[in-house]
């Protein structure tokens, strides 16, 4: 029988996400970084229930965050973004490069939601289930550089983007919403689209929200 508590123990997620689960020392070796007593205790318990996790097993990743901006995850992996100089990131603005992520377990859609492709942001907001919500730029940047460097896979699929929450700061750029590719050779892409904008290629990111 599958359990409706809304937290189960890490080794209960584990189990239900096979390669799916990122676990905590995974991601402290690989990115040798130091995590605080908040952190911990955030990642105690997964805040997700048996039933969650069963229905989205495949098609999400459970990842442990924890607190990181995009200047500091550039500087952990800068092979895996193509704009690591400060010439071209200092154009998202301070509060992009500098806002870190929240820490805790995390339930990120691999791979842009379904049918979303080819659709307005007005369109493709729609599709979303009434438990998810469209993740911030930090938010997907951390999850793909964590997927790609732990399981060499990417969390979007080749040659597409997906639209987050996050927005550019300034008048070159406008108010256009920031979008995220995969990982290819010259490393993770960011761009911006207005939302009215329809691409065969640009799909729409998503996350779990949390139960509690």
């Amino acid at each position: 029988m599958i359990s409706s508590t809304t937290t189960i123990s890490i080794d209960t997620a584990c189990k239900i996400m096979g390669k799916n689960y990122i676990s905590p020392s995974e991601v402290l070796q690989r990115l040798q970084i130091e995590f605080q007593d908040d952190d911990l205790r955030k990642i105690m318990k997964v805040p997700y229930s048996e039933r969650i996790l069963q229905k989205n097993k495949n098609s999400h990743v459970l990842i442990p965050f924890f607190h990181l901006s995009i200047r500091e995850m550039c500087e952990m992996a800068p092979s895996l973004f193509w704009f690591c100089n400060d010439e071209i990131i200092s154009g998202f603005g301070d509060h992009i490069l500098n806002s870190k992520t929240k820490g805790g377990w995390r339930l990120i859609r691999k791979g842009p939601v379904p049918f979303s492709m080819s659709k307005s942001y007005f369109g493709q907001i729609c599709l979303l289930n009434k438990n998810e919500r469209i993740p911030d730029i930090q938010t997907i940047a951390f999850a793909n550089i964590v997927y790609f460097l732990l399981r060499r896979e990417d969390m979007i699929p080749e040659e597409d983007y997906v639209r987050t929450s996050s927005f550019t700061r300034d008048g070159v750029n406008g108010s256009s919403r920031i979008s995220v590719s995969s990982i290819d050779l010259d490393g993770m892409h960011f761009i911006t689209f207005e939302d009215d904008t329809i691409q065969y290629d640009l799909g729409l990111a998503s996350e779990v929200e949390a139960e509690s």
